[in-house]
């Protein structure tokens, strides 16, 4: 995957977490194989390999729950990249943003939003990703967004909003995105908004059967 890749020890060297011996056995298997990374992505028509970031999750960290409420003390408003700041975030007491986290497992995340998947509403944008895909967690594409830009030093979807699987509290879909110096956005809208910015994220589900690469 070359810099396209966040591993359990890129979490080491950029948080100081830890693993144990177990949790390592756990993600020492990479669910997709290498006929499936050097194929056509039905998304983009590229290689997969050099349109998808791979990167593990990651559930607690510092004996706390790695939400993305913890995730936004380890970007400040001073650095970069960064969360956009615009006093107390509107979510912090949403659901998905401090409660929901990410398994410890390989996750096969599209770079940018699924081209052409603007101006749609979410079922419109759902009936556009194939079988082997679903729409992504927002702290899915919240840690792809900021560990490829750890990997690479590019703001991914600078112009464009990721819809999401989840909800805010107020019942709308999330979106994140439009990555750039000034930070990264976290955003609502209705499931039935179609605007030009808003286009859909995308997660290559994991294979039943998994093999090493």
């Amino acid at each position: 995957m070359g810099k396209n890749y966040f591993g359990p020890e890129d979490w080491v060297k950029l948080y100081g977490a830890s693993f144990t011996k177990k949790q390592l056995r756990e993600v020492s298997h990479f669910p997709w194989n290498e006929e499936i990374l050097m194929s056509t992505c039905p998304l983009c028509g590229k290689i997969v390999r050099d349109c998808h970031f791979a990167h593990v999750g990651l559930e607690t960290i510092q004996d706390s729950p790695l939400t993305i409420v913890k995730f936004r003390e380890f970007y400040p408003e001073t650095g970069r990249p960064k969360f956009y700041a615009y006093g107390t975030a509107w979510y912090n007491n949403n659901d998905f943003a401090k409660v929901i986290t990410l398994k410890l497992r390989w996750y096969l995340t599209h770079l940018e939003i699924v081209p052409e998947s603007e101006s749609k509403t979410t079922q419109e944008q759902q009936a556009m990703l194939p079988a082997e895909y679903e729409l992504p967690l927002a702290i899915e594409e919240t840690f792809k967004s900021f560990h490829c830009f750890r990997k690479t030093g590019n703001y991914l979807n600078p112009k464009r909003y990721a819809r999401c699987q989840d909800l805010s509290s107020g019942g709308y879909r999330v979106y994140v995105g439009s990555f750039n110096s000034d930070g990264f956005i976290v955003f609502n809208f209705s499931d039935d908004d179609s605007g030009g910015i808003l286009g859909a994220g995308a997660s290559r589900k994991v294979p039943t059967q998994t093999s090493k690469t």
